[in-house]
């Protein structure tokens, strides 16, 4: 399946309200419990990231939040990279064919010393739906 439909919201809470949320229980000395029904979070998703901000110092400071796709092979600066790195290619009229953009994720994944799929070192080049996908996130690229 090339396009996942996601079939529930669970791990959808926002930052901020989970941010509010855990400042709640450490500093006006609420019950995890009490602080969950009021900002509609599970319990024990909520008692997770306040023994984390505990453990912190009472940092509340979250990074992220819910579930995260832990296949992802370039991180959002690295992928920035790469796509404003093509958008100056096609500006001086040298723009890659989607195979040549494969080759060059690949070759970048490896100068960078990423962990990518077997498919693409056996093929030395990304996958199809690789660049189908960061298609779909990079709106910008020609």
């Amino acid at each position: 399946m090339r396009t996942y439909q996601r079939k529930s919201d669970k791990g959808k809470t926002a930052l901020d309200i989970m941010q509010r949320a855990v400042s709640t229980v450490l500093n006006n000395g609420r019950s995890v419990n009490s602080v969950a029904k009021d900002f509609l979070i599970p319990q024990k998703t909520l008692h997770r990231h306040v023994v984390k901000a505990r453990s912190n110092g009472g940092n509340v400071k979250l990074e992220r939040v819910g579930y995260f796709n832990g296949q992802n092979i370039f991180s959002e600066e690295q992928e920035t990279l790469l796509a404003n790195y093509l958008k100056q290619a096609s500006d001086i009229y040298y723009g890659l064919t989607p195979k040549q953009l494969r080759k060059f994720a690949f070759q970048y994944a490896s100068a960078n010393h990423l962990r990518v799929p077997d498919s693409w070192t056996n093929n030395k080049m990304a996958s199809p739906d690789w660049y189908t996908s960061d298609i779909k996130r990079n709106k910008t690229l020609p």
